[in-house]
């Protein structure tokens, strides 16, 4: 029989309507039905993809007897921390207060004024490895509420006031930039795995921010040890089981420090803002097999995540026929039989594939070799080798279509498609028109359908789906990318109202300081804000990124202002921690380096014209972080006169014209464009385009 989630649209919910526990949606029903009731509230946390999500269900809510204790002694509430990450933020505050580490399944237990007063992650349905049953922890839980309430309400308070502090408890102060930069680029050594790449041990997560920063870095000093770790880890993973090798696209993170087994599940920001790093290491480095990586990522983004009007799905589940990584390995006798008996033994040579397996009797694809050391093993032509293993790919590719897919979250997150729709912007540069047109299809939807009341909303499938900081920045940052690659200046003035309105909405002028939700949002226990820069760089850090950058654009001298008391804002907190704060560091590091700007002036051409296209291009092929890239035609010249960027820059002899400033002083204009891309190109010197294997065994 289905519960009271039977009617929600986030697939994650609807998971869970046929659950025998009477679940809840987050919402007015269920907190004012734990007042009344006098009933502490259990907050389960997940998301559709979630692998651990899926084991708790099985073991625990599908079970009739656990539900019993649930719905006797709890108001029970399901959230979608993809639909609502304000709710997931607040309360993995606790978790980890409590506990130490977090992830979901979270499960926290509320008084019915919404303080936690218990908290955990996945709890198995019978004792183990240390952990007591979920069953024992109701029961804990129930009797503490009940019977020893004057014991857990002091606990709640303090917890509630603990995690409340914690996102409030800045102060303002002045910045060592140089300082920072220097002390977060010795941890990053100390913890770089110097074998496989990446940082730390297993688990091992892809921390692009970091691999951006460290772009930056090396953009700024030339120190090469930056761009190494960047460019050991891409290698790593593109060579790993963390990447899709027959799909494109990449799982989650690494369960083992080798890049080898990972956990299956795909997620959209994860493909975003990874493929956007591969992208800026192809723009350095000239190395195909970078651009290899971004247009196969993409591809599986268009096939298995895209919609009709070019919006972009959120997730893909790990498992397949209730089994994780069903989907995407294979068994030897499998590949033998598709790819006959030479090419096969190619093919498993080059992916490590074994009679025995590497996980759990089947086979993870991962490139063992070296290209061209595999081809004078095999004495075949290097091209030829090529050729051999594009094609067992195909066949593969078109095997595993037949299986039974994972499930798609098919929710469309603002936030995540903007991040996504700059990627392909990005990648448009070199992969060709389709994938700008798909960018700028994404980013018209998510203007068309995602504002509700003139204010953007997180979600399309979620009534009281208020947008938050995120959606609002990730989103002017996607705009002011797509004037520097079309030269457009319509999409500064789309960012002109948003960002405005985003001032309104979350800025603090008392604590000079952003909140992650918006001022109209009332039904959380306070209004958070967390600043730090995890796997996603935090909105905080990106607001300051994107109004440095319209501060100019619009000729607006308070964006600047409000960038600059954001970031003292929290200064100490970046001093404290650096590494959690990696995208902040790239804000010092910007702010220390010289302003250069170059303005591409031109007529009014028809929309979208290939000739400014082609010119957009050629401009953005190199990798120049700090180069603010702009264009504006001659009918749109006379209302931008007050903006210093844009005042007197007429065309030249009715040509497009360039005008190319760097520390404050503006070059002659230039009509030529080979000596204009002289202005902004930048040598990499001793830069190696080789594409380097991980000759290491992996542990099977």
């Amino acid at each position: 029989m289905a519960n009271r989630l039977a009617n929600q649209t986030s697939p994650y919910l609807l998971q869970h309507s046929e659950n025998p526990v009477d679940w809840y949606p987050w919402g007015e029903e269920s907190l004012e039905a734990s007042k009344l009731q006098n009933k502490p509230i259990l907050l389960s946390i997940g998301y559709s993809s979630c692998h651990w999500c899926h084991v708790m269900e099985k073991e625990s809510f599908e079970d009739v007897e656990t539900a019993e204790l649930m719905n006797k002694y709890f108001i029970n509430i399901k959230v979608d921390r993809e639909e609502r990450p304000d709710i997931d933020s607040i309360y993995m505050q606790a978790v980890l207060a409590q506990n130490g580490h977090g992830g979901w399944p979270m499960t926290v237990f509320l008084t019915p004024e919404k303080k936690p007063f218990f908290s955990g992650t996945y709890f198995p349905p019978e004792p183990r490895h240390g952990m007591p049953s979920f069953k024992q922890v109701l029961e804990a839980m129930s009797n503490a509420y009940y019977n020893k309430y004057d014991e857990i309400a002091p606990l709640a308070d303090k917890l509630t006031t603990h995690i409340s502090f914690e996102s409030d408890n800045v102060e303002l102060n002045s910045i060592d930039s140089q300082n920072i930069v220097d002390s977060s680029l010795l941890q990053l050594s100390n913890q770089y795995d110097k074998n496989y790449g990446g940082f730390g041990s297993a688990p091992k997560f892809p921390q692009p921010t970091i691999l951006n920063y460290l772009l930056e870095i090396f953009y700024s000093t030339k120190n090469h040890d930056c761009l190494d770790m960047v460019l050991q880890t891409l290698n790593g993973m593109a060579c790993g089981g963390i990447y899709d090798q027959i799909g494109g696209g990449f799982h989650r993170y690494s369960t083992d420090e080798f890049w080898l087994v990972p956990h299956f599940e795909k997620m959209l920001y994860d493909n975003a803002l990874i493929s956007s790093v591969y992208i800026d290491a192809y723009k350095i480095t000239k190395n195909i097999q970078y651009l290899r990586i971004v247009k196969e990522t993409l591809d599986y983004i268009i096939l298995e995540m895209t919609g009709n009007s070019c919006e972009f799905y959120s997730s893909q589940d790990a498992d397949s026929e209730g089994i994780e990584g069903k989907y995407f390995t294979w068994e030897l006798d499998e590949i033998e039989k598709i790819l006959g008996k030479d090419n096969s033994k190619i093919f498993c040579e080059y992916y490590g594939v074994q009679k025995n397996g590497n996980f759990e009797g089947t086979n993870i694809l991962h490139i063992r070799h070296d290209h061209s050391l595999l081809s004078a093993k095999l004495n075949i032509q290097p091209e030829s080798l090529s050729k051999i293993i594009e094609e067992c790919r195909r066949l593969l590719f078109n095997k595993r279509n037949n299986r039974v897919k994972p499930s798609t979250d098919t929710k469309i997150i603002t936030s995540w498609n903007a991040m996504m729709a700059k990627s392909f912007a990005k990648a448009s540069i070199f992969l060709g028109t389709r994938y700008l047109d798909i960018a700028i299809k994404n980013t018209e939807y998510i203007l068309t359908n995602l504002i509700k009341d003139n204010h953007l909303i997180h979600t399309n499938n979620y009534s009281n789906s208020y947008g938050y900081l995120e959606d609002y920045v990730y989103l002017l940052d996607t705009l002011i990318t797509l004037h520097s690659i079309t030269l457009e200046y319509i999409w500064i003035e789309k960012a002109e109202n948003l960002s405005a309105l985003m001032i309104e909405l979350f800025w603090d002028n008392e604590s000079s300081r952003f909140y992650d939700t918006s001022n109209i949002q009332k039904d959380l226990i306070f209004r958070p804000r967390d600043s730090h820069d995890g796997v996603i760089p935090s909105a905080h850090s990106m607001s300051s990124v994107v109004l440095n950058k319209l501060s100019l654009l619009l000729n607006n001298g308070s964006y600047k202002t409000i960038s600059e008391l954001n970031i003292t804002s929290v200064i100490d907190l970046i001093d404290k921690a650096s590494l959690s704060f990696t995208n902040w560091l790239s804000y010092i590091n910007a702010r220390q380096q010289k302003p250069n700007e170059l303005i591409i002036s031109y007529p009014k051409l028809s929309k979208r014209s290939t000739q400014i296209l082609n010119i957009a291009s050629d401009i953005n092929q190199f990798f120049h972080p700090y180069l603010l890239i702009s264009g504006v035609n001659q009918f749109e010249l006379p209302n931008l006169q007050e903006n210093p960027l844009y005042k007197g820059k007429t065309i030249v002899d009715h040509s497009i014209t360039g005008y190319y400033c760097n520390n404050f002083i503006c070059d002659e204009p230039l009509t030529e464009l080979g000596k204009l891309i002289d202005k902004i190109s930048k040598p990499y010197d001793k830069i190696s385009n080789e594409w380097i294997y991980i000759k290491e065994s992996f542990n099977e």
